[in-house]
């Protein structure tokens, strides 16, 4: 079970809120920032592709996301752009990186607009993401970890190619509901969270999932021995006690606090 976080700060990890708008601002960047160092720590990358996003806390109707071509490792504050919903970039970045991705902008403007509770949105072609996705089914429940997205997860199954088309994000946002994660068949994983933190932290457990379900069948393959399924009603009371978004926060922190510790703060510049 998740239990409270007994450390005391002011600008740690999750949602913070603060009566300074651009000291909260800043914080907002620096924790994405780390969040992309974070998923390339865990080879969660693949090439270019790939985009986080987090909500602007004094212009809500802005959001924060990563310049195309960027690797995550590399990723600091003052590389993120600032972008409105009608795909400006209206704050941020350096001079000559000053575009990103459009289907970065597609999923995320329409994503960040349908769920007010969302601050934080997690894409990547990542490397056991893609094989599970082209499979086009939902995750089996074969782990206590795989609980986590117990009826808190679906997939969109109608690939249309690039995501540059309000139609295409507005079916993946009706896939998508009020859950925390979504697989894009043909495509990849998504996950979204109350801040970046828990977003990772989802992104990293669903991506690992995949990894166990893939080996898992490999091996049931192998042995002749069907994997087993966790009861319907132990997932639903595991999902209780730890899919909540401090669990996914919680399910971050090991990685955050590892990467700022290895890159003396890198992100924060």
């Amino acid at each position: 079970m998740v239990q409270a976080n007994s450390r005391s700060f002011d600008y740690g990890a999750g949602r913070v809120k603060s009566t300074n708008k651009e000291q909260e601002r800043q914080h907002v960047k620096e924790r994405l920032a780390l969040g992309f160092r974070v998923l390339a720590r865990q080879n969660c990358v693949d090439g270019a592709s790939g985009h986080c996003t987090s909500r602007d806390p004094i212009d809500r109707d802005c959001f924060w996301v990563n310049p195309y071509g960027l690797h995550f490792s590399l990723m600091t504050a003052s590389d993120l752009l600032l972008v409105d919903h009608q795909g400006k970039v209206v704050a941020g970045g350096k001079p000559d990186r000053q575009r990103y991705n459009a289907a970065a902008f597609t999923i995320h403007k329409a994503i960040h607009e349908a769920r007010p509770d969302v601050d934080s949105v997690c894409h990547a072609h990542s490397p056991w993401g893609k094989p599970f996705a082209a499979q086009g089914r939902p995750l089996p429940m074969y782990t206590q970890d795989a609980t986590m997205f117990y009826e808190d997860h679906a997939v969109y199954e109608d690939f249309g190619g690039v995501v540059l088309s309000d139609d295409e994000s507005q079916a993946i946002v009706n896939a998508l509901g009020g859950r925390k994660a979504l697989i894009l068949q043909n495509h990849g994983i998504l996950t979204v969270g109350g801040c970046i933190e828990s977003a990772v932290g989802w992104f990293i457990v669903l991506e690992a999932e995949c990894k166990t379900v893939l080996r898992t069948e490999a091996s049931a393959a192998f042995t002749g021995r069907a994997p087993v399924t966790i009861r319907p009603d132990v997932a639903k009371f595991t999902w209780e006690k730890t899919g909540s978004e401090q669990g996914g926060i919680h399910e971050s922190e090991p990685f955050f606090e590892l990467v700022d510790v290895e890159t003396n703060g890198a992100h924060k510049q």
